[in-house]
């Protein structure tokens, strides 16, 4: 269970090297290939490398046009991904479990979605609540919103509340308000009282004067926080192009996490995020890649983490059936198929080949 079954260390520093000789680390745009392929993206949220392979044109160079489609909310996301209104998206893990594995799910129905790639370990996942409540035992009764009460985030959120001694349904109940910057808003304009923040959210309403009453950090690690996925028959049936979009956001990635990348990463955030200074969009890099609960710098899906969230969504009954801790391992493993490694596998292997790795991927 703790090792992965692909030599990635290998394979990434490979690919760091070629990219430093090849001078990717230095600032610059990649010129767009001809004849685009359309890949339509649903996200909560631009992180770091998501905004460079756009801006700077990763993606492009790929032969892609990624068209980036924010959602409100993990249902409608999980509806349009399902209904091919999208083609790959961002995600909580915990959602792609909650869509594969249980029939019950809002879709009514289970889906074929897969994780493809992990792309950080929590992104500062906290509790923060308004000014003047002390600790979490004090939001009994209090307005408490999530994303929707049972996938993503929201078992964090009551695990952190059952050590304070509340338990949902008794000493409090959550409201729906949609995804990360929906609940940020509601925050921030008073219509909620307590919710998760994270993605760069977190870090904003800590400078706006928000307490963090408890951290992802404080309650579990490691902890798998945001895929991205996709439906399993459409990326068998576009699997080069599931490798391009890999390729292109795993060297945004790399560009990003590169010391000489520091400044220009910063003035991208500062353009990205209304209303920001350069003391904030400082922090919001700084967030993005510190190794605790950061980016996960080659992009595979951690294990443990995995298996910690799940091991959470059995612990308050998110499963249709209750599962045995043999059951959440296997779930946990790559033989489950909730993820597989297979298309993140050729797009670094082909990361910095000749030709940028536009031999054919359908090995």
């Amino acid at each position: 269970m703790g090792c992965f079954p692909i030599n990635i260390t290998r394979r990434l520093a490979t690919g760091l090297a070629a990219a430093w000789a090849a001078g990717l680390a230095a600032p610059h745009v990649i010129k767009a290939a001809a004849a685009a392929s359309p890949v339509r993206v649903g996200y909560f949220s631009k992180n770091l490398p998501t905004i460079v392979a756009d801006v700077k044109g990763f993606w492009a160079a790929e032969g892609l046009q990624v068209q980036l489609l924010q959602v409100a909310g993990s249902v409608p996301q999980a509806q349009a991904l399902a209904s091919g209104q999208y083609d790959l998206a961002f995600c909580s893990a915990d959602n792609t479990a909650n869509y594969r594995l249980n029939a019950n799910n809002p879709l009514g129905r289970q889906a074929d979605f897969q994780i493809i790639a992990g792309q950080d370990l929590g992104a500062g996942l906290g509790l923060f609540v308004a000014p003047g409540i002390a600790d979490a035992k004090a939001l009994a009764g209090a307005r408490i919103s999530v994303d929707a009460p049972d996938s993503g985030f929201a078992f964090v959120l009551y695990a952190i509340l059952r050590l304070a001694g509340l338990e949902r349904g008794v000493q409090y109940n959550v409201t729906t308000l949609g995804g990360t910057a929906q609940r940020f808003a509601a925050l921030t304009q008073n219509q909620t009282d307590a919710t998760l923040l994270s993605a760069g959210f977190d870090v904003r309403a800590a400078a706006a004067g928000f307490p963090e009453l408890a951290s992802i950090n404080q309650l579990i690690r490691p902890y798998l926080g945001s895929v991205i996925e996709g439906r399993e028959h459409w990326m068998a049936a576009n699997r080069e192009t599931v490798v391009r979009f890999l390729r292109g956001y795993y060297k945004a990635l790399q560009w990003s996490l590169a010391p000489a990348s520091q400044d220009e990463a910063t003035a991208l955030l500062l353009a990205a995020t209304p209303g920001a200074g350069s003391k904030l969009a400082a922090a919001l890099y700084a967030a993005q890649v510190q190794r605790t609960d950061g980016l996960i710098e080659d992009m595979t899906v951690n294990v443990p983490g995995l298996l910690n969230l799940l091991a959470l969504r059995q612990m308050f009954g998110g499963f249709a059936q209750p599962r045995t801790v043999q059951d959440l391992a296997f779930l946990a493993s790559r033989r489950s198929g909730l993820w597989t490694n297979t298309y993140l596998n050729r797009a670094i292997d082909t990361a910095y080949a000749p030709a940028n790795g536009a031999e054919d991927a359908s090995d």
